[in-house]
């Protein structure tokens, strides 16, 4: 008989964790110290993975936490602690990577390049999502376009813009055990608008 470990198959992989270095205005796999840099372009965003919340570290396991609000962008409260910070999280595939993706920090300059990612989107109501142009089965695609310093701010920002809508790949669907970690209140709804072009992806 042979021995092997069952692995979790499909969308029950979880996957690995995106990040930005605002210090060196570059993306990760994984932490920045230990993990991959990668190159980011064009980014398809699950609408249905968003999350809003706070969140902080601490140097032990787990390391990260987060508390979700119940309603995209409306603060549920702070919890006790001043170490806790706004937070995000979405579920996206980058065009050239093969699995999908987290990204999620309560980072200062992660937290406004999301904010700033959500404002590039033609948003024509975010409770419940409605996405102006977006037809069933496709979701939307941002494409990064650098990193930007303030003044007088150690850390960067991610920048993006708004590129169009792609085709929904088979295997990027929203994992159950993701949902039921960000408990989002909130759904897509699409019109039927025919894009211009499609986005390969």
């Amino acid at each position: 008989m042979k021995f092997e470990i069952e692995m979790p198959k499909g969308n029950d992989m979880q996957p690995i964790f995106l990040k930005h270095s605002g210090a060196k205005e570059k993306w990760y796999l994984g932490g920045i110290d230990e993990g991959i840099e990668l190159k980011v372009e064009d980014v398809m965003i699950d609408i249905h993975s968003l999350a809003t919340g706070w969140g902080f570290w601490e140097n032990k396991q787990p390391f990260y936490h987060y508390s979700w609000d119940e309603k995209l962008t409306v603060d549920s409260g702070k919890p006790d602690g001043d170490e806790w910070k706004r937070a995000f999280s979405c579920y996206i595939k980058l065009a050239g990577h093969e699995d999908p993706l987290i990204w999620r920090s309560h980072s200062w300059g992660e937290l406004q390049g999301f904010q700033g990612m959500m404002q590039t989107l033609p948003f024509k109501s975010i409770h419940p999502i409605v996405i102006d142009g977006c037809e069933e089965g496709k979701l939307p695609v941002v494409t990064y376009v650098k990193s930007e310093k303030p003044k007088d701010i150690q850390s960067s920002i991610p920048i993006f813009e708004f590129k169009g809508f792609a085709k929904r790949p088979d295997d990027f669907q929203t994992p159950k055990w993701y949902l039921e970690q960000i408990k989002p209140d909130q759904e897509l709804e699409v019109e039927t608008k025919k894009p211009d072009e499609d986005i390969p992806f």
